[in-house]
């Protein structure tokens, strides 16, 4: 993450945002120009691209990107079920909650221990 003196901007670089959202580098620079709603990205000179870190928040809905995520396969680890049984429950009146990202599928720790709290597995 880079800053500027007054802390007004904070920006990512791609391989910084592909690793906070525990996603491919390659995912993030495919999508930052694709889609109906790509992720928003600055381009400095020719090579040179950044993500702010404020538009990004606005982008992903979030106040706090700096949460963890699961994909699908850690996260049925971690509540002792199957991966079927979460693909399954994502269509459920009571869905745990998930985030799509593009084709990908994850799932945001502090959501998710809240569900968790409030629900059986």
């Amino acid at each position: 993450m880079t800053t500027n003196n007054n802390e007004k901007f904070t920006f990512y670089t791609s391989e910084q945002l592909a690793e906070l959202l525990d996603v491919d580098v390659e995912w993030v620079r495919y999508n930052r120009n694709r889609g109906k709603n790509p992720i928003p990205a600055k381009r400095f000179g020719y090579r040179t691209v950044v993500y702010d870190k404020k538009e990004v928040l606005e982008w992903f809905g979030r106040k706090d990107l700096t949460l963890k995520f699961y994909r699908t396969k850690k996260l049925a680890e971690k509540l002792g079920c199957s991966e079927a049984w979460l693909k399954a429950n994502r269509a459920s009146d009571n869905p745990i909650p998930f985030r799509r990202l593009g084709y990908l599928v994850r799932y945001n720790e502090a959501e998710v221990n809240s569900w968790v709290k409030n629900n059986t597995v």
